[in-house]
């Protein structure tokens, strides 16, 4: 979030002696490439992140212009506010090996209608989705146990909810003002 709305940078260089980092075709990058630590903000595109990252930075995305993101299966971890406020953000999968979407990941991605989850996600933290009012089909894996406080409050692009057989504990707010669900399964 260094770089917060920087919003007309298109690409990042960085100098090949850094000791610390790295840029790969202007996304800057740990320099032993584990880490995403920013992409440019302006630039309006879809973006598959580099095999063998293992870390989405804090903010990393964060206001940014990416429409489409493709992650490895090498991704551990996607940090807090990680893609906060990417209005244009409209798919993106969750790699297997993600345990936890952390607080604010998504929050007031709007236009964010498809996502995809694998089995091993274990925990959505609070607001991972808050505002993500396109979203309209939620497949949520059987691994998932919790949904915090207001993980998903308002969605309001799903109409029919199945909640997994896994779940065993909603947050207060999890699903408020997602005001056009019209049936709600839970689990036996």
């Amino acid at each position: 979030s260094a770089f917060y709305s920087v919003f007309s940078s298109q690409q990042y260089f960085v100098d090949e002696s850094h000791s610390t980092m790295k840029s790969i075709d202007g996304v800057i990058y740990s320099k032993d490439g584990s880490e995403l630590i920013a992409y440019p903000v302006g630039r309006k595109s879809d973006y598959s992140v580099e095999e063998g990252t293992k870390v989405i930075k804090k903010g990393a995305f964060m206001t940014s212009n990416v429409i489409n993101v493709s992650l490895p299966n090498s991704i551990e971890e996607i940090q807090e506010r990680a893609f906060e406020s990417c209005k244009r953000l409209r798919s993106i999968n969750i790699p297997s090996n993600v345990k936890v979407i952390k607080e604010s990941t998504f929050d007031t991605c709007s236009q964010l209608k498809n996502i995809s989850f694998s089995e091993g996600l274990e925990k959505i933290e609070y607001r991972a989705f808050w505002q993500c009012t396109n979203i309209n089909t939620l497949n949520l894996p059987s691994s998932l146990s919790e949904i915090s406080e207001s993980g998903f409050e308002g969605l309001s692009g799903v109409k029919h909810l199945v909640l997994n057989e896994g779940l065993e504990k909603i947050g207060d707010f999890a699903f408020a003002y997602a005001k056009n669900i019209e049936t709600i399964t839970f689990p036996s």
